[in-house]
């Protein structure tokens, strides 16, 4: 994907107004594929763990007879655990169980395919007028936001939905701009920044200035951190996804940075952010 990761292509993508389907196990390809000029599906590659030869033999499968329940794409393919559970956690089998939960639920308890009865169970079950695929599974909670944007960076390393800053803004206070406002503001300004970091550079022509970029629900703020700010604030900018970044704004004929003062991570560890692109 080149110096970008997917999580922050997609992201750019969608202020673009492109829209992005989650895999699924009844609609996508092995590779992401346009449904129209607006709207592109995610492929199955994009889910960790996940191999070639055992999504190849589904879709195979699948172009001689669809899948309508999850036991029937049980009993039809060859998936492994691992990578029953990465499907289900990316929302690749919502089509045939409802929601991630659910289908977590159905695959740690799906049939031994070695077991001689197992289609036998399967037609009783489809003629039974009340049943259910799993009647605890009605029980679980749906998972929260919190947990979806979880499961998706767990299991594909970005997500369709909303970008994690989106779901932090409300809880920010509002002296924090977002990296889309940093156009109309005048150059000089006192600023504060925060996103996730998607790239910490240090180049060997640049004395030692360490370039961060911050993403949030609207765009990238770049930011500029000199080498004795990068030496006191070393672990935080290494080590912490997300960062508040406060300091004096360059906008000069359009090239816009934010030259760093202080530096503090946001402490919201329990949110996933994308891989960000790193010096070595």
């Amino acid at each position: 994907m080149g110096f970008y990761s997917p999580a922050t292509l997609i992201q750019d993508a969608k202020r673009h107004g492109i829209r992005f389907k989650s895999p699924c196990v009844v609609e996508s390809d092995w590779k992401s594929m346009v449904i129209d000029d607006n709207t592109i599906r995610v492929g199955l590659k994009n889910v960790k763990s996940v191999g070639q030869d055992s999504a190849q033999f589904m879709l195979s499968e699948r172009s001689i007879e669809s899948f309508d329940t999850i036991r029937n794409f049980l009993l039809r393919t060859e998936f492994k655990k691992d990578e029953l559970r990465a499907l289900a956690n990316a929302g690749a089998l919502n089509v045939l169980c409802g929601d991630r939960r659910k289908a977590l639920w159905e695959i740690e308890a799906s049939i031994d395919k070695d077991d001689l009865f197992s289609n036998l169970m399967v037609e009783e079950s489809d003629n039974n007028e009340g049943y259910s695929e799993s009647e605890e599974t009605y029980r679980l909670p749906l998972m929260t936001y919190v947990e979806r944007l979880n499961a998706d960076y767990q299991s594909m390393g970005l997500t369709v939905g909303a970008h994690p800053m989106a779901w932090l803004r409300k809880k920010l206070p509002k002296s924090i701009l977002t990296a889309e406002k940093l156009g109309s503001t005048r150059d000089g300004t006192q600023v504060r920044v925060a996103g996730a970091v998607i790239c910490r550079q240090r180049p060997g022509t640049a004395k030692g200035v360490v370039f961060v970029s911050l993403e949030d629900e609207t765009g990238v703020s770049n930011c500029i951190v000199y080498g004795p700010l990068f030496e006191r604030f070393r672990l935080v900018i290494v080590k912490e996804p997300f960062l508040v970044i406060s300091g004096k704004l360059q906008n000069v004929e359009g090239v816009i940075h934010v030259k760093a003062e202080r530096i503090a991570g946001l402490g919201e560890r329990y949110l996933p952010a994308g891989a960000s692109h790193d010096f070595h």
